[in-house]
């Protein structure tokens, strides 16, 4: 069941929702004591901003191409990934018929990468690859001499890497990983969560390759660092896939430990009834059939089948028809 945006009570069977489709509340009190901090993410009114800035400052203006920008950002974190595509397009059209200077440039780098990234989502992989490289060659020139020592440099080599890993180019994404993976480090430490989030890029790529006891050690250095430097939700992520590593790699009571773990902080952050906590005790399910558990494993796999029964419930009667709709 949905829960209130703002007080996150559950909302009943006729919830409030905003005419954006992406909030709901358990009544209108909610909504309008909402209202303030929902607005830079409601498509609606960032919609209506947009149009507002296009009349008033014109249609080519900076502050328009700001206002697709931030309308992207939300489509993109919402997953309506064509209408966040549009909106950066839309966006980078206005930056590049303007005069340059650092500032529109930062911008303008920032709305590639994050272009480059919903293209990758959309498959669309060599246009992708095109538009990070562009965003990382943008972020060097800005960094001058401390390009090595830039964070946005770093997050685009890490990107390019993945993307590469994606065409097929597996020694290529591996070397641009193993690139940002130095510039983090230089800039942070090794105990830093980006640090662990290109370690994380470079471990799936290694499975992804097949090469998964490497990509379990990795994994396993990941998460050390996340453990120290990331909240629960995130360690709860990485540990299902190492659990699922562990799986592929013959080492069941391992990944019965660590799904264990996992279980717990999926429960506690995502609730019994979502997508991670199936995932968990799919895997778990997993490791029981793999040790010959089969009673065990086919009552933990029904269990698991339920819950995504349930999710899948949930996010029909939650949808409201939020289509794809254009800038």
């Amino acid at each position: 069941m949905d829960t209130c945006c703002r007080c996150d009570r559950p909302v009943g069977t006729e919830p409030v929702k905003c005419s954006c489709k992406s909030a709901v509340y358990c009544s209108t009190r909610c909504q309008n004591a909402h209202k303030k901090s929902h607005s830079s993410q409601c498509t609606v009114d960032l919609k209506k901003k947009l149009d507002e800035l296009r009349a008033s400052e014109g249609k080519e203006s900076i502050a328009a191409a700001e206002a697709l920008i931030a309308l992207g950002d939300v489509y993109d974190d919402l997953d309506k990934l064509t209408s966040a595509k549009a909106c950066y397009q839309d966006g980078l059209l206005i930056y590049h018929g303007k005069e340059h200077n650092p500032s529109r440039d930062e911008r303008a780098s920032y709305a590639l990468h994050k272009l480059s990234t919903v293209l990758l989502r959309l498959l669309e992989l060599d246009k992708a690859l095109e538009h990070c490289r562009a965003a990382r060659a943008m972020r060097q020139h800005l960094a001058g001499g401390r390009a090595g020592e830039d964070p946005h440099v770093a997050l685009c080599l890490c990107t390019e890497g993945e993307m590469l890993a994606a065409l097929g180019r597996y020694k290529e994404g591996i070397a641009k990983l193993e690139e940002s993976f130095q510039v983090y480090v230089k800039i942070h430490g090794e105990m830093h969560e980006s640090v662990a989030s290109v370690l994380t890029c470079i471990a799936n790529v290694l499975a992804s390759q097949g090469k998964k006891t490497q990509a379990v050690k990795i994994f396993e250095k990941a998460l050390k660092i996340q453990r120290k430097t990331m909240g629960d939700a995130r360690v709860g992520v990485s540990l299902l896939a190492l659990a699922q590593l562990y799986v592929e790699t013959g080492s069941h009571q391992q990944a019965l430990d660590v799904v264990a773990e996992g279980l717990i902080i999926a429960k506690r952050n995502f609730g019994s009834h979502h997508q991670i906590t199936g995932k968990f005790m799919q895997t778990q399910a997993s490791a029981y059939l793999h040790m010959g558990r089969l009673a065990i494993a086919r009552s933990t796999l029904e269990t698991a089948l339920a819950v995504f029964r349930q999710c899948q419930s949930s996010a029909g009667h939650g949808s409201g028809g939020g289509g794809q709709g254009a800038a």
